[in-house]
């Protein structure tokens, strides 16, 4: 008759130690073991951090403000233009959203930077003046895809 197939006293050991070092990483990443390892010092940091972000409105950010154009009549451009002011809320910049369809001059002058939320350039009312202030080193962004309109052309 044949033996069974045997191991050395060391191969036990080997196996011991990973499966003693499997259950001690599991029972460490339990949920049991980490609720009495929270750290108070971060909860702290992280309340007054966020009480900070909260107390300081748009309007007291530092910086001249980034003008959003949109169009009220289009759905798109007013979802547009809550998502480009939210994302520079959150980037801690003013920003001051301008109606194109009320047919109002803008002075982009003030402005950092402007951020264009029509599909369609033709209700910006004095376009031409947007193409000036891009000349003299001004900033348009266009948030979304152009129609080839008339004023398209005209920039």
């Amino acid at each position: 008759m044949k033996d069974g197939f045997r191991l050395k006293r060391d191969v036990y050991v080997i196996l011991a130690v990973i499966i003693l070092l499997a259950l001690t990483l599991q029972i460490a990443r339990s949920q049991y073991v980490l609720q009495f390892s929270r750290n108070g010092s971060l909860a702290e940091d992280r309340e007054a951090r966020a009480a900070a972000a909260v107390s300081l409105s748009p309007e007291e950010y530092p910086g001249p403000a980034y003008c959003v154009l949109y169009d009220s009549r289009d759905s798109y451009s007013v979802d547009v233009k809550n998502n480009v002011a939210r994302m520079l809320q959150y980037m801690k910049k003013k920003a001051v959203a301008t109606d194109t369809s009320a047919g109002e001059a803008v002075d982009f002058q003030g402005c950092a930077a402007v951020v264009i939320t029509n599909e369609s350039l033709d209700p910006i009312p004095d376009i031409l003046s947007l193409s000036d202030y891009v000349e003299g080193g001004g900033y348009a962004l266009i948030a979304g895809q152009l129609e080839n309109d008339s004023a398209y052309f005209r920039l």
